[in-house]
Order: structure tokens, then sequence, then C-alpha cells
């Protein structure tokens, strides 16, 4: 009796262990690097005159089910709320007030998805669309979002109308339609009705598709857009990447470079080689009751070889921050530095910035040519930014000249970026989102412009 007892527990044990043993995946095979994928959608998509109440999705492999729920959505917005039910590799939402009719529902899953095995995430959202009329809506808008960090960054689409367009304030208002954008900063809208939209680009911090002031960032389009029926319109893109440094900007002095004391702040690092020619200088003065003209009086710009001093311009943009440049350029390869001697003043403080312009084989020549609106009667200011040091930069107030050329560019890889100065100010207005402010229109290319030395790129385009 024993014995057989002992025989029905090896056989359970064994049971046990080749049945857990099945559950595993097997050992070796190529790594899994791919995210999950659907393999059954109940309705189809493009299913039209839908009448159920639910939607079930079932994936290829286990997934996280955080990370589901907070990457997926559906537009328009349901008023009646859903209910997710998960188990295993299926999900079912749930409609418990129904669904709008004669509605097109774009059903969203975004890249935060991710499976259990290796945390893979989706390169760009999985979309599908559903009708509970007769036809599926087929007006489209697209476009890309240029930002620093496309992290937690959505689209937010309101539908306007004859009393809403005023009103509508992103920060307590839940958009109508809402979707993610891909790796790359692109987004697209499908499936969505005639009528007429304002869009936003929000970095939702908290996921709550709200603008918070205190965590978020928002940017706006340049207009409203108006969509007939299958239109398809592309695009339309914001702009959320500070690409130029300006006196103006609030953080300007956390670009600069301070000396040892923290009296000096400059845009030129010490011992910097490579400057252009015609560069500009910025300095933060941190020095309290101090006259601007104590400081502009016992400031030189000298030639160290040539024994030369230059002659400068002074531009103050407050009492701290101070713009210098040169009345004619530097030599080629010239040893240069910025005297402070400020010995004679209350602070009791002498400094020496030595830093070294270009050699002449390291300029090169941009040239191309601009389209824009024939209707245009603005100014439009066009910049080369460079990527690894945003002082240098290079740029043109153009109009009704098309074709441009800049002469003397340091080698090096450049961001190019116009606009459209609908007011004037020579500095891009990004708008504001309420009460709404439509944003100036611009133009970045998807390619960035490599310079080399002695040589020239031409035809370039810009294109609004």
């Amino acid at each position: 009796m024993r014995y057989l007892l002992g025989l029905l527990i090896l056989a359970v044990i064994t049971l046990l262990v080749n049945g857990c043993a099945n559950q595993l995946p097997p050992p070796g095979g190529p790594e899994d690097l791919e995210p999950p994928k659907i393999v059954y959608l109940y309705p189809p998509p493009n299913t039209v005159n839908f009448k159920g109440d639910y939607v079930e999705i079932e994936f290829n492999e286990y997934f996280d089910v955080r990370s589901f729920r907070d990457a997926f959505y559906v537009t328009p917005v349901h008023e009646g709320g859903t209910e997710i039910t998960i188990k295993g590799k299926k999900v079912v939402i749930e409609f418990p007030a129904g669904l709008k009719s004669n509605t097109t529902y774009l059903f969203t899953i975004g890249r935060d998805l991710r499976d259990i095995n290796k945390g893979n995430t989706l390169s760009k959202p999985i979309k599908f669309a559903v009708s509970t009329g007769p036809e599926i809506d087929k007006c489209s808008i697209s476009g890309k979002v240029y930002a620093d960090n496309l992290e937690k960054m959505i689209i937010l689409l309101y539908k306007l109308n004859e009393t809403n367009s005023d009103n509508i304030d992103a920060s307590v208002l839940k958009p109508d339609y809402v979707t993610q954008v891909d790796i790359n900063g692109s987004y697209i809208f499908q499936n969505i009705p005639e009528g007429k939209f304002r869009l936003f680009a929000l970095k939702d911090t908290d996921r709550n598709s709200l603008f918070d002031k205190d965590f978020d960032k928002i940017a706006v389009l340049d207009r409203d857009i108006v969509l007939a029926k299958n239109d398809e319109i592309s695009n339309a893109n914001f702009l959320l990447k500070k690409l130029l440094v300006l006196p103006s900007d609030k953080d300007f002095v956390t670009y600069l470079t301070k000396d040892s004391s923290g009296y000096i702040y400059s845009s030129v690092r010490p011992s910097e080689t490579n400057i252009p020619v015609d560069q500009k200088f910025y300095f933060f003065f941190n020095i309290d009751s101090v006259k601007r003209t104590d400081i502009t009086d016992n400031i030189i710009l000298s030639d160290s070889t040539k024994n030369k001093n230059y002659k400068l311009i002074f531009n103050w943009y407050n009492d701290s921050i101070l713009e210098i440049f040169s009345l004619e350029n530097f030599r080629y390869a010239a040893e240069l530095k910025i005297v402070f001697n400020f010995l004679d003043i209350s602070i009791k403080y002498f400094y020496i910035l030595n830093f070294k312009s270009a050699p002449e084989n390291k300029f090169g020549q941009l040239s191309g040519k601009i389209y824009y609106p024939e209707s245009n009667i603005h100014p439009v200011p066009l910049y080369f930014i460079n990527k690894s040091n945003k002082f240098i930069a290079y740029n043109k107030k153009l109009l009704k000249d098309t074709t441009f050329v800049f002469k003397e560019v340091l080698d090096g890889e450049y961001i190019m970026f116009s606009f459209i100065d609908e007011n004037n100010n020579g500095i891009y207005d990004e708008g504001d989102y309420y009460p709404f402010k439509p944003a100036e229109k611009f133009f970045i290319p998807e390619y960035e412009i490599k310079l080399k030395g002695g040589w020239s790129v031409d035809n370039i385009i810009v294109n609004f």
C-alpha cells in the first residue's frame, strides 16, 4: 500500500513539474525584441453600423496591465465612460451607456504599451476605427511636434462650433479627440468628421489630457483647421523646442559660463577656439550697485598677436546683461582676449578671457531659395543655428528676395529655422492657448545642414 501511495505521489509530482515546464518559454532561441501585436480584434477595423457595446482585443503575448490602461483611449471621448477587463492576453472594453449613433470612433493604443518579457514598447500607436453609422469618417490632420523631449507628448483636438470657439480652455476642458506622437514627433488624427478644429500639443506630465501650468508644456498652431468631407491636412506642426538663445529668455544665464569668482558669466568659454570672425558676445554681470558706464569703460577686446584693440558696440538688455560686438570682423586664427579691468570700481576685480577665432579653412557658404505665400506682406527671418553652440547663429530678414546666401559660415551641423514675422518684432511668437492666439507660422526642414570648411551647401529650400 505504501508502495502504491509512493508511486502515486511520484506521478503527481512528475505531472506538476512537466506541466510547469510547459508554461515556460523554450530555452535558447532569438531574444524577444518585438512589442505586443494584435492577433484578434472585435469588431474588425472599419466596421460600419456597429450596434455592440464592447470591443475585444487579443495580443500575441502577455503585456503589462498598467501600461495598457495608460496607453488606451477612444475618441471622440466617450461621455458614458468605459470599463476595461484584462485576462491573460485578452482585453475587453465595455461601454455601459452604449455608443453614440452615427459616430466614427477611433480606438488608440499608445506607445506606452509594453510586454512583460522584455519591456518592449510600441514604436508608434496602434489605431483602428469603427462607426455606429453607415460610413467611416475619413478626414485627417497630421503634423509633427518639434521638441527636445517627446515623452508623454500628446495632441489635443477640439471641435469648434458657433458658441465654443472663444471658450476652449485646455486647462479645464477635456478634448474631443486625443492622440500620441511617435518616436520622431509625428502624429496623425484619422477618421475624424468634417468641421472646424483647434489643436494643441501637450507634454502631459500627469496624463490627464489637461494642461497644468505648473507641470506641463503646451504649444498652439498658427491657425484653426477647417475640414471638408474627406479632407487630408498635413504639416500642422508645433514648436516646443528652444532653438534660439535670447537675452530676453528667463533662463538665459543658464547658457552662460561663469568665471571662478562668479562675477562674470560669458557666452564664450575660456580658451575656446573656432570663434566666428563676426561673433557677438553676451555677458551677465553678477555685480550690485555698479553703473553701466563703469563696466563698459573698463572692457577691452584685443588681438594679442597684432597688439590691436577693436572698437566695440555695447548693447544693454537690462542692468545685468550686455551684448558686445566689434565694428569689424576679426582676423582668421587670431589670438583674442577680452580684458575686464574693474580694479578702479567697487568690486576691485581683474579678469582676462582668452579665446581664438577660427582659421580661414574652417568657413564655408550656405545658399538657397525660400517660398512663402504670395499674399505674405510680413518679413521672414531665416536662421542657421549651430547644434553644438547655440550662440553661433546666422540670420537674415527676407521678404521680396526669394534667394539667400550666407558667407563666412563656420563649419559644423546646423538647424535651419524660419518663420513669418506677423508682428514684425523679429522674435518668433509662440501664441497662447487661452484666450486663443495663434502662433506664427514656422518652417523647419526634416534634415540638418552639414557644412565643411571650404565647401558650399547650395539649393537649400525653405517652403512654407
